[in-house]
């Protein structure tokens, strides 16, 4: 029995096909700016705006090829921006050193930004969101409020009695209408523990806010972004590398069950979800290679019920947050003014050949793993690969045989691909424990 040591030999964005559904392909933009940008939203395929550190925001009218800065009058961060068509839009953000948190409205498209106040008292605003000209809300750590005069005036929102306020840590919001709302976020679960929550607010609620379902959420989670791909069918990123799903069904909008949909089995944040539509979405979360933060973008055209095995990845990305034009054009933004675009790249769907025979035990396992190849005539390429797309190793056997090999990478989640001379394929998840 042969053994081999897995070592790291090369970074590769999809080059071995481990989806079925193409990955992205991501290039910069010129930002023109090194200002930390936090917030990205587009309206349609060329116009989008960007915000960030220090006042900072920024037009494009042609999809990223030129973005212009435009005058926000204030020196605090904005952190969260919302448009409903090409001339009207919301930003909101605060800090620490700010004594209130700044509002901004534009009728203009940004040619021109108007301040208006709160009203309540409020040195950062986490989340803004308007379902059209005169309703919307914002979101506080531990509070809501709602416009229906397009941000002139501003209402507190009751949450139900069962609802800790003192443990809340609201983060974002996602309306469906100009009724239904849902925040993703934290409050105590009933039990003196905190736990990942999403609140909503509905009719049948009589407007509370409060939550109900049966759920999968961690206990030791904590949500941090939200988004629907149509009225009934939502997803929720938390802080541990869980993705949860919630399904509505019958004519009355639910809150749950909402059941995890994916776990990347790390403590990695989900920073950002988009759904241009209802079956195309994306998420992004990061990792570290060599003290270089990398952002990892999963894709699903199937409304999450599966996603991209390998993520596209983008180095140098911390704290990325990602946003859908439409289902062909993506842009993700970062701290050091980093602008990304993403499109489609096809040339990396592989046409499936039948599969071969491979073995691959223990799964899960410690590190240690052995590969049998019970076909005598057929040579094998082995390959072996991270969830991050890194090539880790890739060697042949030759004839029917078993070896073992040890990964040596950190605990997580490992794909070992097999390839014969005639194209048949076969691919392994392994999760190192």
């Amino acid at each position: 029995m042969k053994k081999i040591t897995i070592t790291l030999l090369a970074l590769f964005i999809g080059a071995y096909g481990l989806f079925s559904q193409a990955n992205w392909e991501w290039t910069i933009q010129e930002s023109g700016t090194t200002a930390s940008l936090i917030d990205v939203y587009f309206i349609n395929n060329s116009t989008g705006w960007v915000v960030g550190a220090n006042g900072t925001i920024l037009k494009t009218t042609d999809g990223g090829s030129t973005w212009v800065a435009q005058t926000s009058n204030t020196g605090e961060e904005l952190s969260s921006v919302h448009f409903i068509n090409e001339n009207t839009g919301w930003i909101t953000g605060g800090g620490v050193s700010a004594q209130q948190a700044p509002l901004l409205k534009t009728i203009d498209g940004g040619e021109n930004w108007q301040e208006l106040s709160y009203g309540f008292s409020a040195f950062f605003v986490r989340d803004i969101f308007f379902v059209d000209e005169n309703v919307g809300w914002a979101v506080k750590s531990d509070s809501i409020y709602r416009s229906i005069d397009g941000g002139i005036t501003w209402i507190a929102e009751d949450y139900a009695t069962t609802v800790v306020v003192s443990s809340l840590n609201n983060k974002e919001i996602f309306a469906t209408s100009d009724t239904i709302a849902y925040v993703a976020g934290r409050n105590n679960n009933g039990a003196g523990k905190t736990a990942a929550t999403v609140f909503d607010r509905r009719p049948q609620n009589a407007y509370l806010w409060g939550t109900d379902g049966v759920n999968q959420f961690d206990i030791d989670d904590a949500l941090e972004c939200i988004n629907f791909a149509n009225d009934s069918v939502g997803f929720a990123g938390g802080q541990m590398g869980k993705f949860y799903r919630m399904e509505g069904s019958g004519f009355t909008p639910y809150n749950g069950p909402w059941n995890l949909n994916l776990d990347l089995q790390n403590n990695n944040f989900i920073r950002s979800i988009s759904f241009p539509n209802s079956n195309v979405g994306m998420f992004n979360t990061t990792t570290e290679i060599g003290g270089v933060t990398i952002a990892l973008v999963y894709h699903t055209e199937d409304q999450g019920e599966t996603w991209t095995s390998a993520p596209d990845t983008i180095s140098d990305m911390l704290s990325a947050k990602l946003f859908a034009g439409d289902e062909e054009n993506a842009w993700i933004v970062a701290i050091g003014g980093k602008i990304y675009k993403g499109i489609p790249d096809y040339s990396s769907i592989f046409e499936k050949k039948p599969e071969i025979s491979l073995q691959v035990f223990p799964n899960p396992t410690t590190g240690l793993l052995t590969i049998n190849n019970p076909d005598r005539y057929n040579k094998l390429i082995i390959s072996v690969v991270n969830i991050t797309g890194q090539l880790i190793s890739e060697f042949v056997m030759e004839n029917a045989g078993t070896i073992e090999i040890n990964i040596d990478g950190n605990p997580g989640i490992y794909f070992v691909k097999a390839m014969n001379e005639k194209g048949g394929q076969k691919i392994i998840k392994v999760i190192k424990e």
